[in-house]
């Protein structure tokens, strides 16, 4: 274990960036808990501010990210989250409070992947039925989608280019 005398030279930065991680973590977190009542309520105000707060929530993490990433590289390791993680094993493996502290905040951030995954497919099976629905409403059901994607495909029903998706 760390002496608390003696504490090793990279403590307070690794410290520091996983402080700034688990705050990111924590704002994604509640941004999705926001986004994720508003589906639900189907309320088209209140998904559009949790999706603002959702997209700065996300910078904020990429952020502490990329501050995780340089203090792996300034110790000589990948400029990565991988790096990072490294860094942790092989500096802080004995440092429970600090181990703790960084499982957690790596299981806040995979049940995040999960929770905003979950909240995609609600939005593109909406989607799916909004875009089948307006065909059908305007007499469409027998057209193809004349748009295309970036890769030059006809896209799928629900995956327009004006959604950010193709």
């Amino acid at each position: 274990m760390v002496n608390s005398n003696n504490p090793h030279p990279l403590e307070g930065v690794f410290a520091e960036a996983l402080a700034l991680l688990e705050a990111g973590c924590q704002h994604f977190s509640e941004a999705l808990r926001s986004e994720r009542r508003a589906l639900e309520a189907r309320d088209a105000e209140k998904l559009i501010i949790a999706s603002k707060r959702k997209l700065e929530a996300a910078r904020q993490l990429e952020r502490a990210q990329e501050v995780a990433s340089e203090t792996a590289l300034a110790q000589k390791y990948d400029a990565t989250m991988a790096g990072f993680l490294a860094l942790a094993l092989d500096y802080f493996e004995e440092d429970s409070s600090l181990r703790q502290r960084f499982h957690e905040m790596l299981k806040l951030l995979g049940h995040c992947a999960q929770v905003n995954e979950t909240a995609r497919r609600i939005v593109e099976a909406r989607l799916e039925c909004t875009d089948e629905a307006l065909r059908l409403l305007h007499g469409m059901e027998n057209r193809t989608d004349p748009r295309y994607g970036q890769d030059g495909r006809p896209l799928k029903p629900g995956a327009g280019a004006h959604r950010g998706v193709g």
